[in-house]
């Protein structure tokens, strides 16, 4: 569907495992049946497709809306978790041809503390710091779904971590990738400036400009 059969040749040709399968979504209460699909890796010493380099739902020939997160958890082409669901969400809601997540860093697990322990052992990792960044296809990766031709609005959405580990990752993507798309996008913005990741934000933020966004406290509960 739309960009769906482009996807899939591109990743099997950079050996990276491929995978996709027709679904039916459950978006906002709408059905929708979608391509839906994910390209997996890994690096020296670690296991089998323990990176994700990018997860793809497409469901019409619109371009997609393209999102990018901390670092992939456990969403695969048949399984979705809470950060893709809630993307899901906003990627229907604008009109879009379906959703593409993308990462700071393609280690995939769903709990960031487990980068911290391969930062601590790095001291003894000749792949680092590509053992949680993915290297340089991953950067290959990041571009080429980013492209204009191909995605209708990047949106920066990794939260407070994405410099974290002394490795400034978030500072190093956006400048590779302002050089293609100088329109930089996000939902909402922490404390500190940072994008917000979409576990924390609600249904109805909206898509802005990162230079002009503002900080947004969430809503605080009052007891009866």
């Amino acid at each position: 569907m739309g960009f769906a059969p482009l996807l899939i040749p591109q990743h099997a040709r950079a050996g990276l495992v491929v995978r996709n399968a027709t679904n039916m979504l459950l978006i906002d209460d709408q059905a929708v049946v979608a391509s839906c699909g994910a390209a997996f890796g890994t690096r020296p010493g670690q296991p089998p497709e323990s990176h994700r380099y990018v997860l793809w739902r497409m469901w019409s020939r619109d371009r997609p809306l393209v999102v990018i997160g901390l670092n992939p958890s456990t969403a695969t082409e048949l399984t979705g978790d809470r950060t893709v669901n809630k993307c899901l969400h906003f990627a229907l809601r604008e009109g879009m041809g379906g959703l593409v997540m993308l990462n700071l860093f393609s280690y995939r697990t769903p709990y960031p503390a487990d980068i911290k322990r391969l930062v601590d052992e790095s001291w003894n990792n000749p792949d680092w710091p590509d053992a949680v960044t993915g290297g340089a296809l991953h950067d290959r990766i990041l571009r080429w779904h980013t492209r204009v031709e191909f995605a209708a609005k990047v949106v920066y959405a990794w939260g407070a971590s994405g410099n974290s580990w002394d490795l400034g990752r978030a500072n190093t993507v956006m400048a590779m990738l302002a050089r293609e798309r100088p329109d930089q996008w996000c939902f909402e913005v922490n404390q500190d400036g940072s994008p917000k990741h979409p576990l924390y934000l609600r249904n109805d933020s909206q898509i802005q400009p990162l230079e002009t966004a503002v900080y947004r406290p969430a809503r605080q509960r009052v007891s009866a």
